[in-house]
């Protein structure tokens, strides 16, 4: 039996589809909930799964249990349940983390190596203000103003397996965090999955498209002063400003409508993805300026539809998409006003190069032959 320890988010019902394909009846879905009259918002096959409340009765018993499982994925690795079971799962079953970005680079110690200069500064102030918020709240409340949990360091080391589609990631995390495990490719969906509807489509039209979200580690402050040299004329440039920072948001829209005017086109409202699938193709330049792993679904979609993708060389999904052999461009060497191709849509034989790339890579048969691989390796 396999023992997944999951949480409510979109990716579940992908992995519920995955592991009972690859080895039915032999998985055990337990979604960790904050109080027992939490309902979940993103997964859709309820009856598949088990909701285990903090500190609860259900909790316990499946601590008592951890013996009888061959394996246990901890998707992503967020919560204090999550390594509670890892640290009390007997040596003889296999342990095995999906890597989700967030449990490693959004640590405190790693997290502003990831921004520029001024997105930093922008960080640092904000970090600053977090922590009077704790002092005044612990002077006068009695109360610690609480961060977001990270899992201890030496917790990492328990692990087996790390999951993940990108080697580049695996290598930078095994070695900041000193760890042993081996690396197993896995990813929730493919590119089936990621692009839908959108399987025939183009781009159409020529604006632009920055960033994914109201999140800092965009560094869209660098974009935009990137983009105020260039003679952007006729176009839109589209941001998605519609989930993330709320501090980030004022900021960011205050700097776009102050240097771009009228073309500054920010997403601010939560769209349907139809709505949101509009957007894209009305793009065929993205700069996604995450100088970590970001985006993922985004860069994929755009690949696909023929959009110019551009990504930092600093980010290692950059040496992710060249070594599969993919038309991509870095911002630091080729976004530049003197490239006459700077925001050139990219020729038909370059997009339908890319779209062959990522079938082969992310193709559904070649996704769950993988899940079934990994399936091998914890079962055996």
């Amino acid at each position: 039996m396999i023992l997944h320890l999951l949480i409510d988010s979109k990716f579940t019902d992908y992995a519920i589809d995955q592991f009972e394909a690859a080895a039915p009846g032999n998985n055990h879905f337990v979604v960790f909930i904050p109080n027992e009259n939490y309902k979940c918002i993103h997964i859709k096959q309820n009856h598949k799964i088990d909701l285990v409340p903090n500190n609860s009765p259900e909790f316990d018993k499946l601590i008592d249990n951890l013996h009888i499982n061959k394996a246990i994925i901890t998707h992503g690795l967020f919560l204090d349940q999550q390594e509670n079971v890892i640290l009390k799962t007997p040596l003889h079953v296999k342990k095995a983390w999906v890597f989700w970005g967030a449990e490693f680079y959004n640590r405190l110690e790693y997290e502003r190596k990831y921004l520029g200069n001024h997105s930093r500064r922008i960080y640092e102030l904000h970090l600053f203000k977090q922590r009077i918020k704790s002092y005044l709240s612990l002077l006068f409340f009695k109360e610690k103003y609480k961060f977001s949990y990270q899992v201890n360091k030496e917790t990492f080391a328990l692990i087996d397996y790390c999951l993940t589609d990108i080697s580049e990631d695996y290598e930078i995390v095994k070695n900041k965090l000193n760890c042993k495990f081996e690396s197993v490719w896995y990813n929730y969906y493919s590119i089936e999955h990621t692009i839908g509807n959108l399987k025939n489509e183009m781009v159409s039209s020529n604006n632009i498209f920055i960033g994914n979200s109201s999140t800092i580690t965009n560094n869209h402050l660098e974009i935009f002063n990137i983009l105020k040299d260039f003679n952007i004329k006729n176009r839109k440039i589209i941001v998605p400003l519609n989930y993330g920072d709320m501090y980030y948001r004022k900021i960011i829209l205050k700097k776009g409508i102050k240097d771009f005017g009228d073309t500054f086109s920010p997403i601010l409202e939560l769209l349907q993805l139809e709505d949101y699938n509009k957007l894209l193709l009305t793009s065929s330049i993205f700069i996604m300026n995450h100088y970590r792993p970001q985006a993922m679904g985004n860069i994929i979609t755009a690949l696909w539809l023929g959009g110019r993708v551009y990504l930092s060389k600093k980010n290692v999904l950059y040496n992710y998409f060249k070594r599969l052999g993919c038309n991509i461009y870095s911002i630091e060497d080729n976004l530049k006003p003197g490239n006459k191709e700077s925001l050139e849509k990219l020729h038909f034989d370059e997009v339908m190069h890319n779209r062959e790339i990522l079938t082969k890579e992310y193709g559904n048969e070649n996704v769950m032959s993988k899940v079934e691989d990994l399936v091998k390796v914890l079962l055996s």
